[in-house]
């Protein structure tokens, strides 16, 4: 005789939990040398596990949307969505194309060529002294330990 234990309905991909993730960690500095030598008074070793630290003006278009999805959430309310000076809500955001039925409230994502066709002034607008610089993981899992430590100089964002 089966017996029925859980019955999970699945809504989106997001739905399903895994244990591993890659990591991003976002630090405010002058300069790549400072950066380097802060992330190094910490983790001398993690180029073993991150990528060179990169300044997010250096990003491409498709690169900063990527990041401003991970930073602002893929959906959000309107009252959660960022509006960047010169920059209107109209011309920034779209109606969450995939609205849930139990959602009460309209969700918005940036509109599909928002970024691409206004790369330099998004970056203007979001880093206007070019003093925001990232540190993304090679892979996924990087040492934990090591992570919490990052965290205690860099905001830190799980991108799945």
């Amino acid at each position: 005789m089966k017996k029925t234990i859980f019955v999970i309905q699945i809504d989106n991909v997001i739905d399903i939990i895994t244990n591993s993730s890659s990591e991003l960690f976002v630090l405010k500095a002058d300069s790549g040398k400072i950066v380097r030598e802060l992330i190094e008074s910490i983790y001398p070793d993690y180029l073993i596990e991150y990528r060179e630290p990169i300044q997010l003006k250096d990003l491409a278009a498709h690169e900063l949307d990527s990041y401003l999805d991970w930073i602002q959430g893929w959906d959000n309310t309107k009252e959660e969505c960022i509006i960047y000076e010169g920059f209107t809500f109209e011309e920034m955001y779209e109606p969450y194309p995939y609205q849930s039925k139990w959602e009460r409230e309209e969700r918005f994502v940036l509109r599909k060529d928002f970024v691409q066709d206004n790369h330099q002034a998004v970056l203007n607008a979001i880093d206007p002294n070019n003093k925001t610089w990232l540190l993304y993981s090679i892979d996924e899992n990087p040492n934990c330990e090591m992570q919490e430590k990052l965290e205690n100089i860099a905001q830190r964002y799980h991108l799945g």
